[in-house]
């Protein structure tokens, strides 16, 4: 399943909640799976297609997946004194022992791995699964705690175990079993992980969601007073459907747009020299001419103002201060407006998507609406003042489960914002 990093920390005698006032905390140990490997977190100064790919094990093919995998570990209270790289999943890992020996708890970062991979061969297949066995068996071992947080599925399944691979079952049956948490990130995956028998999955949402309670509490709705400056997101590469590319291009058109890579970089990179100086490291910008050329050869004439692809969260947060709006077909860079308090509208596209929308009451769109419609208007309607408020109010109660849920389970959130702190924002929201 991919490299992992581990942070470190001691362990509390108590939960924070129950402890007297004036005594001291020692926070738990706790591992934190698939979190970059790269020691303290720097990177090298990429100019090029393949300088980055040198770096994907410290990041990702798909940035999106840094949002929710650094999740946990932003949000939870836990010794960082020592924050440890580790190498590929069969060299440095820990062994069950040590885990056993070094940790109270193991904090696990899946995503939307629940799906059939009935399109790959069996090479792929084993590339895929192997990881997930190799879970199973160290877990299995583990005498600590494991929280799991973010599971999904990806497309519509039949209510059968025989719906995934085995390895994969396997894994969410340990999980079931034995974690102290069993999250997943909505009511869909909830109901088939009980349809076929994992009855102690509960819908919790994606943690990446909860880190900044008071940014997402805080969001209003963009001014009409001037054009706005929209940030998008989707896959510049050849597919089956153009008609999902063809809205966001459309989204380009409308506004004073920035399109924001994610795995989509390196397929618009493919015909092009993956050797020239096309990144800048120091701002995230792509340079936009080879990816307008690569728009003409899927026949699409690009109008984005400018490109950009971030391999740090931080200065991905940072990107959004100079924009109004996310309007993409990438959940997790709408996510990052969210985190940093800007509104967001989704293109909805698969189930994952629709799912985690409609956790949260998070604004979408569909392909068909942006293509058939103004973007304008779309953005202006779906981020009025009562949109946002029933996004905040839905999110309120989101946050209230997801919090007593860690709570119950003995851990605590590094910002401890109480669920009533939340509530107490939404009477308020409309300023």
């Amino acid at each position: 399943m991919g490299e992992r990093q581990q942070a470190v920390s001691d362990r509390p005698k108590k939960r924070i909640r129950d402890r007297p006032a004036g005594a001291t905390q020692r926070p738990q140990r706790l591992l934190f799976q698939r979190i970059s490997d790269r020691s303290n977190g720097v990177f090298g100064a990429a100019e090029s297609v393949d300088q980055l790919r040198e770096e994907l094990r410290a990041t990702s093919m798909n940035v999106g997946n840094l949002v929710h995998l650094e999740a946990p570990a932003k949000m939870l209270r836990y010794s960082r004194r020592e924050m440890r790289g580790r190498g590929a999943a069969d060299s440095a890992n820990p062994t069950a022992d040590e885990i056993n020996a070094n940790y109270d708890g193991v904090v696990l970062g899946y995503a939307n791995m629940i799906r059939r991979y009935d399109h790959l061969d069996e090479q792929l297949r084993l590339a895929k699964f192997e990881p997930l066995a190799r879970d199973a068996e160290w877990l299995a071992a583990v005498k600590g705690d494991i929280f799991a947080m973010g599971l999904g599925i990806q497309d519509q399944l039949e209510p059968s175990a025989e719906a995934v691979d085995e390895r994969l079952f396997v894994l969410l049956k340990l999980l079931n079993d034995k974690a102290k948490i069993f999250g997943v990130r909505g009511t869909e995956t909830e109901a088939w992980l009980h349809s076929v028998g994992l009855k102690n999955a509960r819908a919790l949402g994606c943690p990446s969601m909860f880190i900044y309670p008071r940014n997402v509490m805080g969001i209003r709705s963009p001014t009409r007073e001037r054009p706005l400056r929209v940030a998008t997101a989707g896959r510049i590469q050849r597919n089956k459907d153009r008609k999902r590319l063809g809205a966001i291009v459309r989204i380009g058109e409308a506004f004073e747009t920035s399109y924001v890579f994610q795995t989509d970089l390196y397929a618009a990179f493919r015909s092009q020299d993956t050797t020239a100086a096309v990144y800048n490291d120091a701002t995230g910008e792509v340079l936009a001419e080879p990816v307008v050329a690569r728009g003409r050869e899927l026949d699409f004439d690009f109008k984005f103002r400018d490109y950009w692809m971030f391999r740090s969260t931080e200065k991905w947060r940072g990107f959004t201060i100079g924009k109004d709006a996310y309007f993409g077909d990438r959940f997790h860079g709408g996510v990052i407006f969210l985190q940093a308090g800007k509104p967001a509208i989704i293109v909805q596209n698969d189930t994952r998507v629709k799912e985690l929308t409609g956790f949260y009451d998070i604004p979408t769109a569909t392909t068909e609406e942006i293509l058939s419609n103004d973007p304008v208007e779309i953005l202006h309607e779906r981020l009025n003042e009562a949109a946002l408020r029933k996004m905040r109010e839905t999110y309120a109660v989101r946050y209230r489960q997801f919090y007593d849920v860690l709570r119950d389970a003995g851990l605590t959130l590094f910002n401890d914002i109480t669920p009533d702190d939340v509530d107490a924002m939404v009477p308020n929201s409309n300023g």
